[in-house]
């Protein structure tokens, strides 16, 4: 099957899938608004546009394989604990019929963030209870409890934790356990915090993801372009430059990553996809 990247109208914030090739699922922050239950608001149903793009395993579970969320703001993780399978796999309920995840991408870092100034809601909260229990599960897991940490944790508190951890600048392309070589993400961030900086930047949750994009007049042998799309802003920004790129992955433990997929072009409409 073709490769597709699919961004869901949902607002500010972001909720993203990709689909490989091989049919892997990786689902890039949720923000599932409960008005799209309201049949009077026009609000669009992500969650049922979500639900009809994904499969069922052998348990009759609808799963994505993957599930990052790159920082803990409201409009990055809302309905994770109505829509989402939280807790251990065995308690999985056919009658609430949630979506299972696989597998979580986390930083180490991101939930520090809480403060009297930036307070974490509900669903942030019930996101980093659970990436804590896959962590605490190790490597030698089956679907539902594994993970991968992004990034190294300060004071070396993931020193211990090498197979299921992917430091800053590293290349990976394993999803759910499973390579996928039609993917390459290359970690951008989390980074340390300076010293100098100031609460405002300490605070910072902007997170950079480059996806490969081609002009209309490009063939298959045409370099690959790239359009980095900041979460806070939803400006476009240039990445050619290595101390722009750390700018925007300096933020107190925000997951940053570039994900390289194979070949692609993107097609305009509601929401976006890319397609080989």
């Amino acid at each position: 099957m073709n490769a597709k990247i699919t961004f869901f109208p949902v607002g500010n914030g972001d909720m993203t899938l990709v689909v490989m090739e091989a049919g892997l699922r990786v689902l890039i922050d949720a923000n599932i608004r409960a008005a799209a239950d309201d049949p009077d608001d026009d609000t669009p149903d992500a969650a049922s546009l979500l639900r009809e793009r994904l499969s069922r395993d052998g348990d009759r579970r609808l799963y994505v394989d993957t599930l990052l969320v790159t920082h803990p703001d409201k409009d990055h993780c809302t309905g994770l604990r109505k829509h989402f399978h939280l807790g251990p796999p065995d308690t999985w309920s056919a009658t609430a019929d949630k979506i299972f995840i696989r597998e979580i991408w986390s930083s180490p870092m991101v939930f520090r963030r809480a403060s009297r100034r930036n307070a974490l809601c509900d669903d942030a909260k019930a996101f980093n209870t659970e990436a804590r229990r896959y962590r605490d599960a190790g490597a030698a897991v089956a679907d539902g409890d594994r993970i991968l940490i992004l990034g190294e944790d300060e004071d070396g508190r993931t020193d211990d934790l090498d197979a299921i951890l992917v430091r800053v600048g590293r290349e990976f392309s394993r999803i759910n356990g499973t390579e996928d070589e039609s993917m390459t993400a290359r970690l951008l961030g989390p980074l340390p915090s300076d010293g100098d900086d100031d609460d405002e930047t300490r605070t910072d949750t902007r997170a950079v993801r480059s996806m490969p994009r081609r002009t209309r007049s490009s063939s298959a042998s045409t370099p690959k372009q790239r359009l980095t799309s900041c979460d806070k802003c939803r400006s476009a920004v240039p990445t050619s430059s290595r101390a722009g790129r750390r700018r925007f992955a300096k933020s107190s433990g925000t997951a940053s990553l570039s994900i390289r997929l194979a070949t692609g072009h993107h097609s305009g409409g509601k929401g976006l996809a890319l397609r080989q």
